[in-house]
């Protein structure tokens, strides 16, 4: 399946390019729901890192020219992605810095950041920061007692790290 989702987004992706700054661009945007380069390359990314192919999917990432663009859910998934690829390269203090930045900027629903929390105390558990992972998941447990409703798959793990 994923060869196949692939293969569509790089059509799409190799479409957008090619129309870009052009007329045809913007009377489909007018007629049609056109995702943008951006968006493309987030999805080939998240296709990438499936396959295990995080030179790729580093590739993709570099190609996402405007992340402010993205929807909250997006760049949630944009930083979490390039974690994943940077914790492959060997880079965990790479890693640790894309979500403590994302955290530290983030404006929107916290509710949206538990999963980044927890990505990060499992980053740090691997680096043996155990205090600073306890501290990353009692955040999550204030989110949870502040009535965001996290999936249980997350709060789940969070017990389990604990």
């Amino acid at each position: 399946m994923y060869r196949e989702a692939e293969k569509i987004y790089e059509e799409t992706l190799n479409k957008l390019k090619s129309i870009k700054g052009t007329r045809e661009e913007k009377e489909r945007r007018v007629n049609e729901h056109l995702p943008s380069i951006s968006r493309a390359n987030l999805r080939l990314a998240a296709i990438s890192i499936a396959q295990r192919d995080y030179s790729k999917a580093k590739g993709y990432l570099d190609g996402i020219e405007s992340p402010e663009n993205l929807t909250a859910d997006e760049r949630v998934s944009r930083v979490e992605l390039l974690s994943v690829v940077s914790e492959q390269r060997g880079q965990l203090t790479q890693a640790k810095k894309y979500l403590r930045d994302l955290i530290e900027a983030w404006e929107d629903k916290p509710e949206l950041l538990a999963p980044t929390f927890l990505r990060l105390a499992e980053l740090e558990m691997k680096s043996k920061s155990f205090s600073k992972a306890e501290e990353i998941l009692l955040e999550i447990e204030r989110l949870k007692m502040a009535g965001n409703e996290d999936s249980e798959d997350i709060w789940y793990k969070t017990l389990y790290l604990k």
